[in-house]
């Protein structure tokens, strides 16, 4: 019952944001103007902002058995980056080869390559965009939906913190 209760306020916006200030006023929760952004698969709709530690960030990768919660740092992404080559950690390559078969390896490795460079040259420039969910305020940690390229980029070049967009919906 509290889980249905909180999800309702989570969608409303005015109580979102009194939330927001409140609970997560540490990590300079502000409004933001509305913002679309292109996500290849949809378009992100955010009003709001946080900057978070980046140990407080995680993603969903694909793996045999379903989605895994990866922290930044045991994603592939972070590990083409550090050249970490262990046997038990599937390289980057393999994982676009696995789950991604459609993708031109060569193409992928070029862009992360370039966008690598881009980060690291101004990583202020640069945000990550996380799903609004009641985990945010309970256990202060954030899920990416976009930017896991940009976020293993950041942590690498040794940035602790970045700009995260809270994602109100997604449009077709």
């Amino acid at each position: 019952m509290k889980q249905i209760i909180a999800n309702y306020f989570m969608t409303k916006k005015q109580f979102f944001y009194l939330f927001g200030y409140i609970f997560l006023r540490k990590y300079s929760f502000k409004k933001i103007k509305k913002m679309s952004i292109p996500m290849g698969w949809g378009n992100a709709i955010c009003t709001s902002q946080v900057t978070v530690p980046l140990e407080r960030v995680y993603a969903n990768l694909k793996t045999k058995t379903g989605l895994n919660r990866s922290k930044i740092t045991d994603t592939p992404h972070f590990n083409y980056l550090a050249q970490t080559k262990e046997e038990n950690i599937i390289t980057y390559e393999d994982y676009i080869t696995s789950y991604f078969p459609q993708e031109n390896l060569k193409e992928k490795i070029d862009n992360f390559n370039n966008l690598e460079t881009l980060v690291t040259s101004s990583p202020e420039k640069f945000f990550i965009l996380v799903k609004k969910e009641l985990v945010m305020f309970t256990d202060k940690e954030f899920k990416i939906i976009d930017g896991l390229h940009r976020a293993s980029i950041l942590k690498y070049s040794k940035n602790n913190y970045a700009k995260c967009l809270i994602v109100d919906e997604i449009k077709s």
